[in-house]
């Protein structure tokens, strides 16, 4: 690495700007959440030019990924440069360029206190956030509507003091103090990956490598086939919630929504609850979750009837 050429390009605050925005995340960006973040550098694609700076001197990297019929270019750290001690020595000429802390997780509410943990003060506020990749078949107004139906029924809440609202990712900072949940991985959604990166090994069940991992079980789980659903406290705001449904496939996002659907069905018409605790780490709210058919189109909710929960 030419090391003098890479400190005058953080000799300039865009070029660090940029270069925080990624390291900081912990996941790769896609060139359009940057372009977002940095608008005054599209223009004249300084932003484009930047990134293949740091990729050419190898500080950042760069790969392809297929979402849907689409390819889209991703940007992730080098880790194993940020970790060396070049970097460590950096990081003292240059504090806008450090990790933030990670976050211990301690559980404020288990899948018994939802969705009862939403209301506060005799109202409930709620964001639902999903990103601009995810499918059309991914239907979150089934789930607005039956939120609305308990808080209405059950929760006795007038129609004025519940507020759902729907939000893309790249637009959800102002409100993530809020009670939250959250739609797609860390892949496609930055909020989730935002979660993830915070929390980082505390997460019993977590995303590791292509598979999803239980630090309670030491098992391995297919993250394409399967799911995570967790009710996480919100890490910008610790009194609110975070719950995350996450795959690293449309299907496995849909399986994960769909018991949390059906699960908000069967406490309106007084069913069994479908989500509950870790089945061995009873204090644990975070779930693995399998469909037990083999659908042609695993884009798609058509031919799921049920699903499986892993330990």
């Amino acid at each position: 690495m030419d090391v003098n050429l890479l400190r005058s390009y953080l000799s300039e605050p865009s070029y660090r700007a940029v270069l925080s925005e990624i390291i900081h995340s912990h996941r790769s960006r896609s060139i359009d959440e940057l372009s977002s973040l940095f608008p005054s550098l599209t223009s004249n694609y300084s932003l484009t030019k930047i990134l293949k700076k740091f990729v050419d001197i190898g500080i950042i990297k760069r790969k392809k990924i297929s979402l849907g019929a689409q390819e889209r270019e991703f940007y992730f750290p080098n880790r194993e440069l940020l970790r060396s001690n070049f970097y460590q020595d950096l990081l003292l000429e240059y504090e806008d360029l450090n990790y933030p802390s990670k976050l211990d997780l301690e559980f404020t509410y288990l899948w018994e206190d939802w969705p009862q943990c939403l209301i506060d003060n005799y109202s409930l506020t709620l964001y639902i956030v999903t990103s601009t990749y995810l499918p059309e078949n991914v239907d979150i107004s089934h789930l607005t509507k039956l939120l609305t139906v308990w808080a209405l029924k059950y929760a006795n809440l007038s129609i004025e003091n519940i507020q759902i609202s729907n939000i893309v990712d790249t637009k959800a900072t102002p409100v993530k103090t809020n009670n939250l949940i959250v739609i797609g991985s860390g892949e496609v959604n930055r909020v989730t990956a935002d979660i993830l990166s915070l929390y980082g090994d505390s997460l019993p069940i977590r995303f590791q490598s292509k598979s999803i991992y239980s630090s309670l079980t030491s098992k391995n789980y297919s993250s394409t086939k399967g799911s995570i659903v967790g009710l996480l406290p919100n890490p910008w705001n610790p009194s609110k919630i975070a719950l995350i449904c996450s795959s690293m496939s449309y299907f496995g996002t849909n399986i994960s929504l769909k018991a949390l659907i059906d699960d908000l069905d069967s406490i309106i018409h007084q069913k069994p609850r479908i989500l509950s605790n870790h089945s061995v780490y009873s204090e644990i709210p975070i779930r693995v979750l399998a469909s037990e058919e083999n659908t042609k189109n695993k884009e798609k909710l058509e031919g799921l009837k049920s699903y499986i929960f892993k330990e």
